[in-house]
């Protein structure tokens, strides 16, 4: 998962954060341009919509896109390894 939070947050708001974006209630709002930026960058890379690659790194497509975070699942193969060095 990966979330748009400012620097300087605490070990406390990320993990609320993360309960919220995995809970059944997400919050509603505005979508964090971050969250947008990333997520257009990683579909030109890495589509996430049919037709499927068969060599696509995800698990699960689509993606999960919140307000406030991109969540996925990576393929522990070797066609994963390029979506884990965009990710990470």
């Amino acid at each position: 998962m990966v979330l748009a939070a400012e620097p300087a947050v605490s070990l406390d708001v990320v993990r609320e954060m993360v309960d919220h974006c995995t809970g059944l209630a997400h919050r509603d709002g505005e979508l964090d341009p971050r969250i947008v930026a990333f997520y257009e960058d990683l579909r030109v890379r890495f589509p996430d919509h049919p037709p499927y690659d068969p060599q696509s790194p995800w698990m699960s497509a689509p993606l999960a896109v919140g307000i406030d975070h991109v969540s996925m699942s990576i393929s522990h193969s070797p066609r994963g390894s390029e979506a884990v060095r965009a990710v990470c």
